[in-house]
């Protein structure tokens, strides 16, 4: 497929997607959303296995919880809002 044909293409498919521009925007959001926080609970690992078992530092040990259950339901509601937005659209 050459060059001008994909470019066609495209611009045929961008004339049904341009009404839910919003809501793929929406959809593309919770997406990124869902990754960021995914990608940053690994973050979350290192400082609960220095911080809460090799130190046994007490603040840590008392946020951890709380800060795992925040990233999980941000992780849910992107994921809601990618699903949801891209199955709309789709």
């Amino acid at each position: 497929m050459s060059a001008e044909q994909q470019k066609t293409s495209f611009s045929r498919v961008w004339q049904y997607a341009k009404p839910y521009k919003l809501v793929m925007s929406v959809a593309v959001f919770g997406v990124l959303l869902d990754a960021t926080v995914q990608g940053s609970f690994m973050l979350l690992f290192e400082y609960m296995i220095d911080g809460a078992f090799a130190n046994h530092d007490r603040t840590i040990i008392k946020i951890l919880p709380w800060a795992i259950v925040i990233m999980f339901v941000i992780r849910g509601i992107g994921n809601y809002l990618g699903t949801y937005g891209l199955n709309w659209v789709g």
